[in-house]
């Protein structure tokens, strides 16, 4: 009786043996390469400097209004609004002119980073269109902090531009917003000025200020 019990066990662990799964690990997967990640280009780092700087500035603005708020407020000024400037003459590349008096930061930092992409941005839409002449007039808002800076708010065709090319006033706009500006002299605040850059046709040297 023992025998019969100790065959029938030896012939379950057999069977079982043969239905056991297999347990053998899986070989690996092949782990994929993730390809670098692309430098930023100069715009982009500009841009994201601006944006950075504009979020400081509008941080900046929103504690001196609430402090502004908090105090009574100042009797009505009598003086007039400053009125935009004049379209400015042809003149040499990079040389922008102060029709408002007192801009000189403000001047230099234009004719320095504004221009060079300015000009870039004329002399890709006289290649479409070697037609392409007039006073391009651009309305430039900035937001400013006396402590920190400004930066362009907003820019777009002024009332007297005279080169309506989509893709021309883009450009001009995306250079503008790249822009780091000082404050103005009145410091903390908005502030506006109009720039215009008469552009005279590719055969005749482009005559950009």
């Amino acid at each position: 009786m023992v025998g019969v019990l100790f065959a029938l066990a030896l012939v379950a662990a057999i069977l079982w043996w043969r239905r056991a799964p297999d347990t053998d690990p899986a070989p690996d997967a092949p782990v994929p390469k993730i390809a670098p990640a692309p430098e930023p280009t100069p715009g982009l780092v500009a841009r994201g400097r601006r944006d950075a700087l504009r979020d400081r500035i509008v941080r900046r603005l929103d504690q001196r209004e609430r402090a502004a708020a908090a105090r009574p407020a100042p009797a009505a000024s009598t003086s007039k609004p400053s009125s935009m400037p004049s379209p400015v003459p042809p003149r040499p590349p990079g040389n922008l002119r102060d029709h408002l008096g007192g801009r000189e930061a403000l001047l230099k930092e234009l004719n320095g980073d504004f221009m060079p992409l300015a000009d870039e941005c004329i002399e890709q839409a006289q290649e479409r269109n070697p037609a392409l002449t007039g006073m391009l007039a651009i309305d430039v808002e900035v937001i400013a902090d006396e402590d920190i800076g400004a930066v362009v708010e907003a820019a777009g065709p002024s009332e007297r531009n005279e080169v309506p090319d989509p893709q021309l006033l883009e450009c001009i706009r995306e250079s503008a917003y790249s822009l780091s500006l000082p404050p103005p002299p009145e410091g903390s605040g908005r502030d506006r000025f109009m720039i215009t850059l008469p552009i005279a046709p590719p055969d005749a040297g482009a005559a950009v200020p």
